[in-house]
């Protein structure tokens, strides 16, 4: 809409301003953050949002001469707003995510400090580790079967 000149001869452009000064039918780049407050300006003024009650829905209507141009700016009122609501989402997801990573890697890094020190305790203090007990006892040799009896 910044750019558009038809956009702003529907709602009247600002006279006595160097930013709407067309040169070759179009307006000059220099302008744009001029354009840009007034666009705003004009979409504040047409553009009224009015929640449903016990909902959370909303009615948005946009005024213009041009039937279907209100259309196109309400339907882009409203996918930009989910689109930006769906982006805030995802980052706090992302947040989220990134959080827990951060935590299981810390945790990851503790457990593997433990078990390097739990294997030093074994070995300081001779602490025989012996494979599972199975029921047929197979693979065990006669000093194995007495220490664990």
């Amino acid at each position: 809409l910044v750019d558009d000149p038809k956009f702003f001869a529907m709602f009247g452009e600002p006279r006595n301003n160097t930013a709407f000064d067309k040169i070759n039918g179009h307006y000059p780049a220099s302008g744009r953050p001029v354009r840009q407050r007034e666009a705003g300006i004009i979409l504040k003024k047409y553009l009224s949002v009015d929640p449903t009650r016990l909902s959370r829905l909303v009615s948005l209507h946009f005024v213009s001469p041009d039937a279907a141009f209100s259309a196109k700016v309400a339907n882009a009122w409203a996918e930009n707003f989910i689109q930006t609501n769906l982006e805030r989402k995802v980052q706090a997801t992302s947040y989220g995510r990134n959080l827990l990573q951060g935590q299981l890697s810390e945790y990851k890094q503790r457990l593997d400090e433990s078990q390097r020190q739990l294997v030093a305790y074994a070995s300081a203090q001779q602490i025989i580790n012996l494979p599972a007990q199975s029921g047929s006892g197979d693979g065990k040799s006669t000093s194995e079967r007495s220490i664990v009896a």
